[in-house]
Formats: structure tokens, sequence, C-alpha cells
């Protein structure tokens, strides 16, 4: 039985898109290890399902774990982890070891495929975190030192997994990295995830959602102005925001002050089992992402879920999502920056086709954006590099 090396910047479990390659890759006779970053309280290592999980750092002051190439302690821990399990193949997420894996991989003769599920250059520019602090904000935005380390990291792999084709396309731009090495892997859900949700729409339309973080990048404080003005021409409309994130305060500021926060609910954080739940109670999800360079180059988990879903959309004119929606007739794209714009959107979409909306994402869903084609692509891609 073939192994295979898969290396993750933070702890485990959970992330979607690792679970559901891992097990896919399990299932089908594949010896899965996953090399993650303890998180203080998890054993060393543990069995998962099958799969072999090993966490760096163990026992180590956090400091001493921060997932970079050049960091010793990943280093030693990748070096071991391929020693001891002889891998066929390893598959860094990211950016941030995946020059440290690539490097053991020259060593070993062993191929290396970088799971890129982001932009993450952009991704780091977008956040507070890296912009409040003065040397962050050199690292990032002057010295453009994640950029760097892309580019070297790129150059190593003998193949990537992307998560949109135009992310596939910035790196053969960029990078002349050759399209035939790269395989885009949607971040779809598994069909069984929505055996209990309430599949498409309320006749009276007046549920609209969001799910997800809430980062500036997001353009969440322009969708709950624009629900705020749409909701003083609707009054029955009501508006659900579930997770958290850099913006959370200041998106229940806007709704506090408005005249309706009594339509307006914040969940806080969610877990993946909520997900029945908070789906089953909505009909429009509302994906107001900036059009901008990190947007971009990604497409949402929870676009695939609301297609899933048979939920209407409402999203911006970022790249991906608008060709999706257009391709999908799922939805409706307008201008997110504005929030009359998102206003008028919620307002018009009830007038619209959207029980033909929801059962065009259905069956995009079905036939198309599910995991077990994105799990079928991946499986291929990564018998073709090993071979």
């Amino acid at each position: 039985m073939k192994s295979i090396l898969y290396v993750w910047k933070s702890p485990y479990p959970w992330d979607p898109r690792i679970e559901k390659i891992c097990n896919t890759l399990h299932k089908n006779n594949f010896n899965v290890i996953i090399l993650a970053r303890w998180d203080g309280k998890q054993p060393e290592r543990e069995l998962i399902d099958g799969i072999t999980i090993i966490r760096s750092g163990y026992k180590l002051p956090r400091k001493f774990s921060t997932p970079l190439s050049s960091n010793p302690v990943w280093k030693k821990a990748i070096m071991n982890a391929i020693r001891e399990f002889k891998p066929s193949l390893i598959i860094p997420r990211e950016i941030m070891l995946a020059e440290a894996c690539g490097k053991a991989g020259r060593k070993f003769g062993i191929p290396v495929i970088m799971d890129m599920a982001e932009h993450y250059p952009a991704a780091m520019k977008g956040w507070d975190k890296y912009y409040r602090n003065i040397f962050k904000r050199i690292a990032v935005h002057y010295l453009n030192i994640p950029g760097r380390v892309e580019k070297r990291s790129v150059h190593l792999m003998d193949g990537i997994l992307t998560v949109s084709y135009e992310l596939s396309q910035r790196l053969n731009n960029l990078y002349s990295f050759p399209i035939e090495k790269m395989q885009v892997i949607h971040n779809t859900p598994e069909k069984q995830w929505f055996d209990n949700v309430r599949i498409g729409i309320d006749n009276s339309l007046v549920e609209f959602a969001y799910h997800g973080y809430m980062t500036p990048d997001r353009n969440l404080d322009k969708m709950v102005k624009g629900f705020i003005i749409a909701a003083g021409k609707l009054p029955d409309i009501r508006l659900t925001i579930a997770g958290s994130g850099e913006t959370y305060k200041l998106l229940c500021e806007i709704a506090d002050r408005s005249e309706c926060p009594e339509r307006i609910k914040f969940t806080g954080s969610y877990s993946h089992s909520d997900i029945e739940k908070l789906y089953s109670e909505m009909d429009v999800g509302i994906l107001p992402f900036k059009n901008n360079e990190f947007i971009n180059h990604i497409i949402a988990n929870k676009f695939f879920d609301y297609l899933a879903a048979g939920k209407p959309m409402i999203v911006s004119q970022a790249i991906p999502m608008a060709r999706l929606i257009n391709e999908t007739n799922a939805g409706i794209s307008v201008d997110c920056n504005d929030e009359n714009e998102i206003a008028n959107a919620i307002i018009n979409i009830r007038g619209m086709n959207i029980k033909q909306m929801s059962g065009n994402g259905r069956k995009a869903f079905l036939e198309k954006y599910n995991w077990d084609v994105d799990g079928k692509n991946m499986l291929g891609f990564v018998n073709r590099v090993i071979l």
C-alpha cells in the first residue's frame, strides 16, 4: 500500500477540505498520514478513521511550532515522517510549509503536490493582523515576503491542486507553471451532507442569510446596510448572519443602530453539525465579497453549499462567482460595493423566477459541483503524478 503525507500548518481536526481529500485517498487504498500542528491539548499522534495524525511541536511552546519552512521543528517533523512512512507523495497545504516539503521531496526523490486552496499572499494582505503590527506590515505589504515564498514554493512543485480556474491561470501567467500540471479541485460538499437539510425555498422568501468568516474582504458591512435599506420597504424580510471574525463587532454595531435590529440575527460561531439547521431555515444566500485580488482567485465553499441546498444566491461581481452564477443560473450577480445595489437585489429577487433558480442550483450540484466529481478528479491527478 502506497503512503501519502499531507502537511498542514494548523491543528487537525477539523478542516473540511483536508478531511475530504484524505478520506478519499484512504478509501482508495492509500495509507494517509496528516502532519499537523499541536494545539496544546491533543496527543502527539492518533488514528482517526484509519488516518494517522502526527502533531508537530508536541509539548513545545506555541511559538516554536510557527509554520514556516525555515523552522527547524517543522523541518525535522517532515523528515521524520518521510523516514518513518516512506511516502510516495507529499501534499503540503498552501505555501507556508510547501518550500520545506518541496526540498525534502527533491532530497528523497518523492513527488510533491501543493494543495493551494486560496491565494495566500493576497489573503495575508487583507487580514488586519498583518497591518496593525508594524513589523508584519513591512514584511507582508512592503517586502512582499509571502509572494516571494509562493514563488520559491511553486517552482519546487511537481503539481498543484488549485481551488479555481482563475487561480490556475494566475500561476501559469505569473510563474509559467504548466496548466497540465494543475488540477482544479473545488471546495464542493459531499452529497450526504444535505440529506437532512430543507432543500429549496419557502414561497414567502423572507429569510436571507450569510454563513462564514467575517473579514473586511467579504463586504459584510455593505450587506447589512443594504439589507437595512431593503427592510425599510419589505417589512417581512429577515437576515441571519452566522459566524465570527474581525468585523463581527462592526456588523453588530451597524445592526444595533438601525431601525430594524430585531430583524438581523447574529448566531456567532457555529460548528459543522449546526449547518443542517442553519441551511434549513434560510431561503436566499448572500455572498457580497469584494472584487479584489484575493476574492478573484477563490470560490467560497458556501457558494457550493447553497447550490446543494437549492438556495438562490445574491453574489458580488467577483470573477469566479459571477462566472459560476452565469453558468448555473442559480442567482444574480450585482455590484456589492454599493449597499443600494444590494438593497435593490434583495427587493428584486423576490419578483424573479426563484423556484427555477433553486432548481438550477440543485441540478448543478447533483451533476457537476459535488465532491464525487472533485474527489474523482483529485484522485486521478494524484495517480498520474505518482505514476
